[in-house]
């Protein structure tokens, strides 16, 4: 099977499962499970997929198929021009949220010392994307879940704020004192 039949019998199985944007889906998944990026796909149609990457790329299609997010099947999500890691442990990082960093980097901004709580961390994408902002800033996040947590530590060592963000488990206001 090569990039363009694969494409095609993708977007076709997951059209038939009714997934939302099927041809993109399929794309994205394909060029993850070759671990190239999507232009490769466009410049190399003709190229054929070994066994592993067709059964790689039949897993993936599986799982969008039956309704896993794309973000946690490639444990990715861009947020606030970053990209984050994610897992079923963690809520998707949302668009809409983007509007939370901007208020939070505007009103921190002129502040000496600022600092700043995120209640619920989950992949820590508000945390550490104030704290990447503002590069005088420091704070606290919490979860519930020590899963989250770990995926949240990642992000924050990923984007090299992890020492200016100290992540705590706890419910709501308890572990930030």
């Amino acid at each position: 099977m090569n990039v363009a039949e694969a494409i095609s019998f993708a977007t076709e199985s997951l059209r038939t499962a009714g997934t939302p944007e099927p041809a993109r889906d399929a794309k994205v998944l394909l060029a993850h499970s070759l671990g190239k990026q999507k232009t490769f796909l466009i410049a190399y149609p003709e190229f054929e997929l070994t066994d592993d990457q067709q059964d790689r790329f039949s897993t993936v299609i599986e799982r969008r198929a039956d309704r896993e997010p794309l973000q946690h099947i490639l444990g990715r999500q861009e947020f606030y021009g970053r990209d984050f890691r994610v897992s079923p442990d963690v809520l998707i990082p949302r668009p809409e949220t983007e509007a939370i960093v901007e208020l939070a980097v505007s009103f921190l901004a002129d502040r000496p010392d600022p600092s700043f709580l995120d209640i619920g961390t989950g992949s820590g994408c508000i945390a550490v994307s104030v704290a990447a902002e503002l590069p005088s800033a420091r704070g606290v996040a919490t979860d519930i879940s020590p899963s989250a947590l770990a995926v949240a530590c990642e992000n924050a060592q990923t984007h090299g704020v992890a020492y200016r963000v100290s992540f705590t488990e706890g419910d709501l206001f308890g572990p930030a004192g």
